[in-house]
């Protein structure tokens, strides 16, 4: 089944295995423009402008959090997000 995130976790986990593991780094070029794009698709009845694109990567970071692919190391010199494992 493939959903409307699919392209971007698969950027976003490509931004992290590159070595961008702080949200600032993850959240540039290919990634801001796809969370761009979705959301613009999410204007709602209440607001036809959607929701900040930013806020869609930190819910995908978070999802993939939860999903057991990646984790965020919040302590030490290499304080970011990591991919867990073999994490596709």
């Amino acid at each position: 089944m493939t959903t409307k995130y699919e392209k971007l976790d698969a950027l976003v986990l490509d931004r992290i295995s590159s070595g961008h593991t702080q949200f600032a780094t993850i959240f540039a070029v290919d990634v801001k423009a796809e969370c761009e794009r979705i959301a613009s698709e999410e204007g709602t009845r209440l607001s036809p402008y959607g929701v900040d694109p930013f806020r869609i990567c930190d819910r995908r970071l978070q999802a993939m959090r939860r999903a057991g692919k990646i984790r965020f190391n919040g302590s030490g010199k290499d304080m970011g997000w990591e991919k867990i494992g073999g994490a596709a």
